[in-house]
């Protein structure tokens, strides 16, 4: 898994802002912590200008892999 580089492109609702997180675990629950437990990924989940957010989430030999894009948006 890694970020991909031409998200910021590949967005078509128009932004200001921009942010994307990816990850995988063995449970919601566990990615959750996760994230909430990173710096970067934690200001994504908390940036108040966010107002836009599209995942895609997918499981996989029981693990689940997800990515999050978040948009501000006027």
């Amino acid at each position: 898994m890694a970020h991909n580089p031409l998200y910021r492109t590949q967005v078509t609702t128009p932004w200001y802002r921009i942010g994307e997180n990816v990850g995988y675990a063995g449970s919601e629950a566990t990615l959750f912590r996760i994230s909430a437990s990173s710096p970067t990924h934690r200001a994504n989940l908390l940036r108040p200008e966010f107002n836009r957010v599209g995942i895609g989430q997918v499981v996989v030999n029981g693990r689940l892999w997800t990515t999050q894009i978040f948009l501000a948006t006027r």
